[in-house]
């Protein structure tokens, strides 16, 4: 959804089913950590819906990034109020399976240290989409237990 609408509409005018990501709602943080701003994916948003596309938003949960409750609450309240044409609310759990392919290639990953998310941590946060009205939320992703 980052991309200019002029470049994205022929693609979703072909699609039957639209699967955007929607994972920072702060503005000043956005265009930081994802290189666009946030007013260009929620405008593109917008105009999926409005053509009337069916639509499947996902968020990758990533500790520090995306994981906080009020962003969830945020995206959860932008869904329902601005893309009715939503059917499925994907949460996807970060994992860091990825660390050794970046060992192999002889880079550093700043996520190698994190640890998975806790499957109570992504029944909450699901929770917190249901709460702002969705009845449409999934999650899914490797999770570690917090139970003993």
């Amino acid at each position: 959804g980052g991309t200019k609408w002029k470049v994205l509409e022929p693609l979703v005018e072909l699609a039957d089913l639209v699967l955007l990501d929607l994972k920072i709602m702060d503005e000043d943080k956005h265009p930081r950590v994802l290189g666009v701003s946030l007013d260009t994916v929620l405008d593109n948003a917008r105009e999926i819906a409005r053509k009337g596309k069916n639509l499947w938003v996902r968020t990758p949960v990533i500790p520090g990034y995306t994981d906080s409750e009020e962003n969830i609450r945020r995206i959860a309240h932008f869904i329902r109020n601005h893309l009715p044409n939503t059917t499925r609310y994907d949460l996807l759990a970060f994992n860091n399976t990825c660390s050794t392919k970046y060992r192999r290639l002889g880079q550093v990953w700043s996520m190698e240290e994190e640890s998975q998310i806790s499957k109570e941590r992504m029944d909450m946060l699901a929770g917190i989409a249901k709460e702002e009205g969705l009845d449409f939320v999934h999650w899914s992703g490797m999770t570690k237990s917090n139970k003993q």
